[in-house]
């Protein structure tokens, strides 16, 4: 089974090559979303790879990542096939932790 590595355009449209170098080339045009929340950061990556390409998990690739980091530690949150799903993932997250945050200040 053949590797593929997937690259954004400038319009985001996401391509799919076997070219390590094409896919180097377009890295800049990458999604990259940040969000601090107290003292955690959450952050969605267009990750350019399949990271279930050994594992078979799915048959669409997940091409983006949520990861929390907090300190030194962090922890996968989410994976997603699309542009439109990594950000409403990142978005429903990030909720999550304000709600949650909110509630530890009123303490």
């Amino acid at each position: 089974m053949e590797m593929y590595f997937y690259y954004m355009d400038k319009k985001r449209k996401i391509h799919r090559t076997t070219s390590f170098e094409i896919w180097r080339q377009n890295v800049p045009n990458s999604l990259h979303l940040e969000t601090i929340v107290g003292k955690v950061r959450v952050s969605t990556i267009f990750f350019g790879m399949d990271s279930s390409y050994f594992y078979r998990i799915t048959e669409r690739p997940y091409l983006f990542e949520t990861v929390i980091f907090k300190g030194r530690k962090s922890e996968k949150v989410g994976r997603y096939t699309t542009m439109e799903e990594a950000v409403k993932g990142h978005r429903k997250i990030v909720r999550e932790l304000t709600k949650l945050h909110k509630t530890r200040e009123k303490k």
